[in-house]
């Protein structure tokens, strides 16, 4: 028998012991001197790739349909659809979006620009938490009513003074917010300027209004929503831009998952990306396998 008969028939019998095309891939790829083989004897390479594309196909396709030749779920057609749209997206991230190190770097801005937005946060809210515990502790400590009669609170000097003393400090109230305190509807929580309780009477540290403190948080405050402004301008456009990444992204891997779950991973082993496609659009292409069954029965009887 010729030396490549006897190759043949080697291989054949080695992969004949093997149930899966994983197993008899595997073989393959550990095969000490496939490579000097397929060298020698192309023919051989032709027909084992063309076998090895029938195991495809029978493991991972539907035998009773030409339709579905590398996957029981997705068809032929589909395929190769998932197929030019992952090359499209991979275009336009390339050539959008500069690939992968341009991905990489909005995934840096983005990171950063979530650390700083949470650090802008945790400082803003813990400056609008001062101001309203500000406020409550003087409004715990303090009363409306005040200095009026059978209270037996003081009231300070606004209610000391005779008749007008009754009234005055409402009636100011009443005026300052209807001149003035609808501007606070326009500010941010805890910047608040008009308020009622400006008038109202703390006892202990005898003045009129909560004192300068409030106003020393709202300095600080007024600092951090400078700073999140400033931060909106500079990273503005930032977080739509890297949403539309993140979609194609995730869409992308969905479509390499439907692929990695078919055959055609494992075929581009063994088939080029031309003829793939071809076999994918219904062509038939010329099938080499019968390089390797031509051996005679007999030889096989030889070697037992």
């Amino acid at each position: 028998m010729a030396k490549r008969d006897q190759i043949i028939d080697k291989l054949m019998r080695d992969l004949d012991n093997y149930a899966t095309f994983e197993e008899k891939s595997k073989y393959l790829k550990e095969h000490k001197y496939l490579d000097r083989i397929y060298e020698k004897y192309p023919e051989i390479e032709q027909g084992i790739n063309s076998m090895m594309i029938t195991s495809i196909q029978e493991e991972f396709g539907s035998p009773e349909s030409d339709q579905f030749s590398f996957s029981k779920d997705v068809s032929n057609r589909e395929l190769l659809r998932i197929m030019d749209l992952v090359e499209k997206n991979d275009e336009i991230l390339q050539s959008e979006y500069f690939g992968k190190e341009g991905i990489d770097e909005m995934e840096r801005v983005i990171t950063e620009k979530n650390a700083i937005a949470a650090d802008i946060k945790k400082r803003k809210t813990s400056l609008q938490n001062n101001i309203g515990t500000m406020r409550q502790e003087f409004d715990d400590r303090t009363s409306a009513t005040a200095g009026l009669p059978f209270t037996g609170e003081e009231g300070g000097p606004l209610r000391e003074i005779p008749f007008l003393g009754l009234v005055l400090p409402e009636t100011l109230k009443y005026l300052t917010q209807l001149g003035a305190g609808w501007t606070d509807l326009f500010r941010t929580k805890g910047m608040e300027k008009i308020e009622n309780r400006m008038f109202n009477w703390d006892p202990e540290a005898q003045r009129y209004g909560p004192g300068p403190e409030i106003g020393i948080e709202q300095a600080k405050l007024a600092g951090v929503l400078a700073e999140e402004e400033a931060f909106k301008e500079k990273y503005e456009g930032a977080s739509p831009l890297y949403e539309d990444i993140s979609d194609l992204l995730e869409v992308q891997e969905l479509r390499k998952e439907q692929i990695k779950a078919s055959g055609i991973d494992e075929a581009l082993d063994y088939i080029s990306m031309e003829n793939l496609r071809s076999l994918l659009s219904g062509q038939q292409l010329e099938s080499n396998e019968e390089l390797l069954i031509d051996v005679p029965e007999t030889t096989y009887a030889k070697n037992e």
